[in-house]
């Protein structure tokens, strides 16, 4: 496993375990989830055994089950762990509420479903440049210097926009989509500014949710056109896209753990061959490797039409 650097000195594994599928689907969420409360427990533990100390939750995840399995795996072992959660989403129409009042009251409630007295980091969940978030950034400001939290950050859908809220605002982090399929984080001018402002930053869905590998446990969340659209890209490029005799999951998740400015990728995992396969997939000699990396960026550049 490789680790970068995070907050205060401490040092994040390079795979991030997402834990949206280790949640359980509610009335007001749904999720991709085929595990058990006690099978998500031991695959936690399994991933920490592996070297993964980076985990990635919301409130939103079993609305708040996901947060309390966590903290249940890990009840005793809170040193080892790098935790981050985020709230903000009321539902899955993504209306939000990132009043200062709503987050305080949210942090609260983490805080106790993880059985821990401080978070590593607090995400706004899904913001855009147009959210208000000025009173509760300054919250969050006073609870990092308190220790409550440890870093302030956000997730975006849309790196384009994220770059705006970067420039306005001194987040610790954030998290954005990125895979072979979605390199718009190539042309938000995120990776310029990174170097100038020096946030770490995150990437989510190297597998595109599991459309990329056809993967979708839940019928609720099967979108046709998109996997679709995948599917021709895949087989359109399929020649550029597999790295030497690796296999698709293997390529996609090499291509984004190929950018060093990329300090952690966020993957939602269900199985211990899933967590083995995608520690076992490292980007050993970047040299090599350069040829393939930039004849994806010009795939996917041409068959956006760019």
């Amino acid at each position: 496993m490789k680790y970068l650097d995070f907050i205060d000195n401490t040092k994040i594994s390079k795979i991030c375990f997402g834990t949206w599928n280790l949640s359980p689907s509610t009335k007001k969420f749904i999720s991709p989830n085929t595990t058990t409360p006690l099978q998500s427990i031991n695959l936690l533990r399994f991933a920490l055994d592996k070297g993964i100390n980076f985990f990635d939750t919301a409130d939103i995840y079993g609305e708040g089950i996901g947060e309390k399995i966590i903290g249940k795996a890990f009840q005793n072992l809170r040193k080892e762990i790098i935790v981050i959660t985020k709230s903000g989403v009321l539902n899955e129409r993504n209306d939000t509420n990132f009043s200062k009042k709503y987050i305080e009251k949210k942090i609260k409630k983490s805080l106790t479903n993880l059985n821990t007295d401080y978070l590593d980091g607090y995400q706004f969940h899904n913001i855009t440049s147009e959210s208000n978030i000025d009173s509760s950034y300054n919250f969050l400001t006073k609870l990092k210097k308190k220790g409550k939290i440890r870093s302030i950050g956000f997730s975006s859908r849309d790196p384009i926009d994220a770059y705006k809220i970067l420039k306005n605002y001194n987040f610790d982090f954030l998290q954005v989509g990125f895979s072979i399929f979605d390199q718009r984080l190539l042309y938000s001018k995120i990776l310029e500014l990174k170097k100038k402002k020096k946030f770490i930053l995150l990437t989510r869905s190297p597998f595109n949710s599991g459309y990329l590998l056809k993967k979708k446990s839940n019928k609720a969340l099967i979108r046709p056109k998109l996997q679709s659209l995948i599917d021709h890209f895949v087989k359109k490029n399929k020649k550029d896209i597999y790295y030497k005799n690796n296999s698709l999951a293997e390529s996609a998740l090499k291509f984004c753990i190929s950018f060093p400015e990329i300090s952690s990728i966020i993957i939602g995992m269900a199985t211990k061959l899933e967590i083995t396969r995608n520690i076992n997939t490292m980007y050993d000699d970047l040299n090599l490797e350069q040829g393939w990396k930039k004849k994806l960026i010009k795939v996917y550049k041409t068959f956006n039409g760019n």
